[in-house]
């Protein structure tokens, strides 16, 4: 089985990456292959699918 694993930053950022890194180890420990997917990033943890990841870009919100 292979899992896409789909998040806006591959680095520990905070609780939400936390999260998405224990699951992808829990997933590994049980033999299912996982596929991470998120935004290029210079502090991204190193994977061989990183030359596939979405350009980053800077998200600025409007002002009210």
């Amino acid at each position: 089985m292979k899992v896409l694993m789909a998040n806006n930053y591959f680095y520990l950022r905070g609780g939400c990456e936390r999260v998405m890194f224990n699951d992808m180890q829990a997933l590994t420990s049980q033999g299912i292959e996982v596929i991470p997917f998120s935004a290029a990033d210079e502090a991204n943890v190193e994977t061989p699918y990183s030359p596939y990841f979405a350009p980053g870009g800077t998200f600025v919100r409007p002002a009210l």
